[in-house]
């Protein structure tokens, strides 16, 4: 899979921030192999990448970044998101529990639909 064709990742899908930390680990050794390091420093490729990590998070890595006084760059995000996505792996047991056969169970947040919330609105 190509990181432009990757969609932005979905927090409450637990496997998504897993799949990306995947991709941008594939995507950096891959770099790092062909010699390209200068592709590893910010830049458009680097730019690409952050369009797919969702605001909240996006503001987390900016946080982890200067507490840990590292460099913005594809090789700290990869260390970033593959924390990143352990913890919500961690979280996800935690809120939902762990299902029977070893996977992950997750489940996606509950919201009304917006035929629900119009009713609700309009006082039916």
């Amino acid at each position: 899979m190509h990181i432009d064709k990757l969609r932005k990742v979905e927090t409450y899908k637990c496997r998504e921030p897993s799949k990306f930390a995947d991709l941008v680990e594939r995507t950096v050794v891959t770099l790092k192999e062909n010699k390209q390091n200068s592709d590893l420093e910010g830049g458009t490729l680097y730019a690409i990448v952050l369009e797919k990590i969702p605001q909240s998070l996006l503001s987390q890595y900016y946080r982890w970044t200067k507490e840990k006084g590292k460099l913005e760059s594809l090789g700290e995000l990869r260390q970033w998101v593959a924390e990143e996505a352990e913890y919500q792996v961690q979280t996800s047991e935690v809120k939902h529990g762990v299902s029977s056969t070893g996977g992950r169970q997750c489940v996606q947040p509950k919201t009304p639909s917006l035929e629900v919330r119009g009713a609700e609105r309009d006082g039916k």
